[in-house]
């Protein structure tokens, strides 16, 4: 219901709820670096090109830098202006010693680089991408070969051989290198020396409790059968497991349109991810749910096989194309739905599928349904509870391999507009965009500290031993070797992943995983500088080349998470996040010897933290779908048992036993500590206790004042009888993953959200129009719109007056910063008790200010009555105009995408229009799917 006045506004609303029953400190500067950056083991040596300090090692140019191609100092490192016919120079470098040595090259990533043939004294070893995207950036120290260099000067020639990435991406052909590194092979050490995440105290009392307690057997019993999947692959199928980096990665088939099938069109309504696969028994094939056709049409599992190199990485130049044929659907075409890893277009309507891209983001690499991380959980959580060998070293061989190809991941590889990934619109990131980045590499580490005694079995190293000669890899020989391998491919590569922007989400998301990296490498003085990093105050600098400057994890406690436990988001959903990521980061250094200072469970307010989403409880079920959180009108409570029990242990509160208590069904049978604990019925036993003493949580009204949310609470939950009610009003910040939503009003009662907002978005992405035009817009929310404009982007309101009195409980806020046009835009909101069972709610909305004022009003779904409204129907169009179709923005209504401003009038549909001075009431007889209805009486006054 939306009601429009060209005057100010005062609008006076009553909701009668009546039940029937029928069917149905300084954050740092942009300039930090990252501690330790220049730290190299001691087999190391790194030679540097361009200005080099006397007496340190350097790559030195053979030549005039002016002849052609000519090459200049750059920032860091040289720039070889090189074109695919003046496209090689030169350089040498001095070896002290005779030897076995790994050569890795590190260079500048460049909108103009191209991709080199690495040469050592004439002998082609490697190659090196120097494109990406957005440039401006190092890429780690790639694997070149391992050679035998005697004594003396040596040379290393590069020379251009494709235009961007070889792939299709990117024009330019200069390169950048920046540094050369060799490594002493002999011998080879790595740095961690035990277990430190996983210790053996965890380990035993794991092993001890799946003996002892059923639950904890169940959580054995779960991962072993797809684990045993896993090991009857053998060495050689895990290993395979892994794509390399010339396969992208794309988290929709059709870029930021979503996922379409050439058969069945929009696939939308099979979710968000829709496409299905089996990737162990059909790998490279995804399969439309809606018409079970699959695709790609051709092996792209043989093709695939057709393009390794020497070191064992796909080459599309090296692949043979007579593979690209449709083998699947031939009376379709030759070519119809095949897929050479960089998507197909359809000729009929020029749309572009990335079915392969597709299939390596979510069936090869990320999520329970990638096989890549799948394997990685079962194996090493089958190994945790059993201690059984062979699940530990299936895990080093596929974690080993993983360590070869991740320093060279990279997605800015590939065109963002092409392939979508996780990274808020920065095209950033290593196998996947950013944000989930940060998970998916977490496993990695988490993987390496479980299956850590393994790299040493006999069976392990004669695998990939062989693996090495087959494909000229290093650290292959032992297991040192092989765990230096995951140290510098997977451990090293964490901190400046971060740094770099390539492995950095919401807050604690990359503090996280730099801190778990760092505990279980396990080695000062690498882990003290990691830490430090995490801790460093910093920012991260939205601008080319994009970095993160610090960690920011005490600033951002003290300074970003508000007084009442949340974090600078909007939505629950997302600061719910924060805890959950800084859990990780508190967990990770509990106990840990070497950074005994960092101790956030000290912290209050990390500690204010665990007590930021139980206010928001309504009728013991509900949260509010506050922003990009939350499923509209579904039950959902933001509050994790496990964190609370995890709290209740740390702290003693007794509001967190209530909490785990409630959240395990108002009884104690049944909750424990986890799985790592000894004795882990004691807590239990504890909040046993509390109950006696204090009875189960009974939520009182409260209003967040540093969040924003005010809930008005009336009711209990006693024996069979519940007639709890609630009123809340959100006031908080409505930026970021917020809406535009100020003063938003939201009801609950007879176990129903009566009110709900809409919540999470179908696309969370940055062009999704429903998203800023509908879902985010003023118009979708219980608040005022003025001027036909969305609302600017704003912290908070100003509370005014709160009372939580026994017959009346009210909230008065004035939300200033929503329309700068406006010299009041108010809310006056009272829950009213009628007697044990009812209440009524009463609110005042005062505008002021602006020439037109839209007060948008609605409940869950229902039939609608009024009285003193004589409705017209529109037959046509939309509330923005008979002649303007559902959801298709009119030319002259702002812009597209996330800087849309208008009024979002286009998804209204099914209107009806009236004139009206006098009071006048609506009826909405709101259906339950519990086979009950109830109505809400809205009564409207305007003045």
């Amino acid at each position: 219901m939306s009601l429009s006045f060209r005057r100010s506004l005062c609008i006076v609303i009553c909701f009668v709820l009546t039940a029937t029953v029928q069917p149905a400190v300084s954050s740092g500067t942009a300039s930090a670096e990252l501690p330790g950056a220049d730290f190299t083991m001691p087999d190391t040596t790194v030679y540097r090109f361009g200005s080099v300090p006397p007496g340190e090692p350097a790559v030195t140019l053979v030549g005039d830098p002016d002849a052609a191609p000519r090459v200049t100092n750059a920032a860091s490192g040289v720039k070889i202006a090189s074109t695919l016919t003046e496209n090689a120079r030169t350089f040498e470098f001095h070896v002290p010693r005779a030897g076995t040595y790994m050569l890795k090259l590190g260079g500048m990533t460049a909108t103009d680089g191209g991709t080199a043939e690495v040469s050592v004294d004439g002998v082609a070893a490697g190659r090196y991408g120097f494109y990406s995207v957005t440039g401006q950036y190092p890429r780690p120290d790639q694997y070149i070969g391992q050679l035998p260099l005697d004594e003396g000067v040596h040379t290393l020639t590069l020379t251009v051989k494709h235009a961007g990435n070889a792939a299709g991406n990117g024009t330019g052909t200069s390169m950048y290198p920046a540094r050369l590194t060799l490594t002493d092979l002999d011998p080879v050490t790595n740095s961690k020396q035990r277990r430190t995440f996983f210790t053996d105290e965890k380990l035993a009392a794991a092993r001890q409790n799946v003996q002892q307690y059923d639950w904890a057997a169940d959580m054995r019993d779960s991962v072993l059968a797809k684990a045993d999947e896993y090991v009857a692959l053998g060495y050689e199928g895990l290993w395979r497991l892994v794509p390399t980096q010339a396969i992208p990665r794309s988290y929709n088939t059709n870029q930021l349109t979503g996922n379409f099938s050439p058969v069945s069109g929009d696939l939308k309504s099979y979710g968000n991810y829709p496409w299905q696969a089996d990737p162990l028994n059909e790998p490279w094939k995804i399969v439309d749910p809606a018409s079970g056709y699959k695709f790609p049409t051709n092996d792209f599992a043989a093709y695939y096989e057709s393009g390794l190199d020497a070191h064992g990485n796909f080459d599309p130049a090296l692949a043979d194309r007579s593979l690209l044929v449709n083998t699947l659907y031939p009376e379709k075409g030759p070519t119809w739905g095949v897929d050479d890893g960089y998507g197909w277009v359809d000729p009929e309507t020029n749309r572009r599928y990335t079915f392969v891209a597709y299939y390596a983001h979510w069936f090869g690499w990320y999520g329970g349904t990638a096989v890549i991380y799948s394997a990685l959980n079962s194996l090493q959580n089958a190994y945790i509870y059993t201690g059984d060998e062979k699940y530990a070293k299936a895990g080093a061989v596929l974690l080993d391999r993983i360590a070869d190809v991740y320093p060279s991941m990279d997605v800015a590889e590939f065109s963002n507009a092409i392939y979508v990934n996780s990274h808020g619109g920065t095209g950033d990131g290593k196998i996947v965009g950013s944000i989930w980045e940060t998970s998916l590499v977490k496993m990695f580490i988490t993987a390496y500290d479980a299956f850590f005694t393994a790299f040493d079995d006999p069976e392990v190293i004669a695998f990939l031993q062989d693996k090495g000669e087959q494909y000229d890899l290093p650290l292959k020989q032992s297991g040192a070797g092989i765990r230096r391998n995951i140290e510098d491919g997977i451990l090293r590569q964490v901190a400046p992943g971060m740094y770099w922007d390539q492995i950095r989400g919401n807050n604690g998301f990359h503090q996280s995983a730099v801190a778990m990296a760092a505990v279980v490498h396990d080695t000062l003085p690498e882990t003290k500088y990691w830490l430090d990093f995490v801790f460093q105050p910093g920012s991260f600098v939205n601008s080319i080349p994009r970095r993160v400057t610090g960690g920011n994890v005490l600033f951002s406690l003290v300074n970003d998470i508000d007084r009442d436990g949340h974090g600078n988001e909007a939505a629950p959903g997302y600061n719910r996040l924060w805890i959950s990521s800084y859990l990780s980061v508190a967990d990770a250094l509990d106990g840990y010897d070497k950074y005994p200072a960092a101790d956030l469970y000290r912290n209050v307010k990390f500690r204010k933290m665990f007590q930021a989403m139980y206010p928001l409880i309504m009728l013991g079920k509900y949260t509010p779908s506050i922003g990009d959180s939350g499923t509209t009108g579904q039950p959902g409570m933001m509050v994790d048992k496990t964190q609370s029990i995890k709290a209740f242990e740390k702290f003693g509160d007794p509001v967190f036993a209530q909490l785990a208590y409630m959240l395990n069904g108002n009884t104690a049978e049944g909750i424990h500590s986890d799985v790592y604990t000894a004795d882990p019925d004691k807590v239990a036993r504890d909040i046993e206790a509390v109950i006696a003493e204090y009875g189960p949580l009974d939520l009182d009204s409260a209003n967040l004042t540093g969040y924003g949310f005010a809930a008005l609470r009336d009711g209990a939950a006693d024996g069979g009888s519940d007639t709890r009610r609630a009123l809340w009003m959100y006031y908080g910040r409505t930026s970021g993953h917020g809406h535009r939503d100020a003063l938003n009003l939201g009801l609950y009662g007879f176990g129903l959200d009566l009110m709900p907002d809409l919540g999470y978005p179908e696309q969370a992405n940055a062009t999704d129009v429903n998203r800023f035009e509908w879902v985010q817009n003023t118009i979708s929310h219980n608040t005022v719109m003025v001027d036909r404009q969305k609302q600017s982007a704003a912290w908070d309101g100003k509370p005014l007056h709160y009372d939580d009195g026994g017959m009346v409980k009210l909230i008065d806020v004035e939300a200033p910063g929503a329309y700068p046009q406006t010299e009041r835009y108010r809310r006056t909101s009272a829950l009213v008790k009628v007697d044990g069972e009812h209440s009524y709610a009463v609110d005042f909305f005062r505008v002021k200010g602006g020439s037109e004022h839209h007060f948008s009003f609605h409940a869950a779904e229902g039939a609608v009555t009024t009285e003193g409204l004589d409705l017209t129907a529109q037959p046509t169009g939309t509330y923005a105009g008979p002649d303007v179709p559902f959801g298709q923005r009119p030319a002259d209504d702002s812009v597209t995408g996330s800087g849309y401003t208008g009024p979002g009038f286009h998804w209204l549909k099914t209107c009806s229009a009236t004139i009206s001075r006098t009071a006048r009431s609506a009826s909405i007889t709101i259906s339950s799917t519990r086979g009950t209805r109830r109505r809400a009486t809205t009564t409207c006054t305007c003045a």
